[in-house]
């Protein structure tokens, strides 16, 4: 740099500018799992290597609500949340990007069936609250549950329901007891009215 005034030339001078590059970060894909699994450390990766900063739309999946760095690895309570996060280095921001974080709810299944049955009984099917899942043990795939064909004692049956995320399980039990029968010899007596 050569400074003039009036015609007049001062002394030059040298300096340096130096141009700081704009770091950039990876994608990341979206999570999407079952409620009490755990999530994965999360490690951002950036270029060139910068620092990051994050917030959090939703606490309440386990994580706080900003942060620098890697996310360490938690495990998720049921909800949605949209993670943002921003690369800086020296002084420069590069772009934001954001992935989302979905932990469903575990499907909580309830099974109405009475716990104790005579053998001659017809045929009973199971209630259920949720269905489209898979029967088990003494109930047929419709959850039909047919005491005669059962022996006289406990048995199981269950039910299964998985959504893209979950798997809910529940096992139950019924009891078989054997019908009442009258057995011996009666007497009477010729004329006498039976009760």
């Amino acid at each position: 740099l050569l400074p003039t005034y009036n015609g007049c030339s001062g002394l030059p001078i040298n300096f340096n500018i130096t141009v700081n590059t704009t770091p950039s970060s990876g994608t990341l894909n979206n999570i999407s799992l079952c409620e009490g699994n755990t999530v994965q450390a999360i490690n951002f990766t950036t270029n060139p290597n910068a620092s990051v900063n994050w917030s959090n739309s939703n606490p309440g999946i386990g994580i706080a609500a900003t942060g620098i760095g890697n996310i360490a690895s938690f495990n998720a309570t049921a909800g949605s949340a949209t993670i943002l996060y921003t690369p800086s280095l020296n002084g420069c921001i590069g772009s934001s990007q954001s992935f989302e974080i979905f932990a469903e709810a575990l499907p909580q299944i309830f099974l109405t069936a009475p716990s104790m049955v005579c053998q001659n009984l017809a045929p009973l099917t199971v209630g259920v609250n949720i269905l489209g899942g898979t029967w088990g043990g003494v109930a047929n795939s419709s959850g039909i549950i047919d005491p005669g064909a059962l022996p006289i004692g406990i048995s199981d049956f269950t039910y299964n329901y998985s959504t893209a995320n979950c798997t809910s399980a529940i096992a139950e039990t019924i009891e078989i007891i054997p019908f009442p029968q009258i057995t011996g010899n009666l007497f009477v007596c010729v004329n006498k009215v039976l009760n």
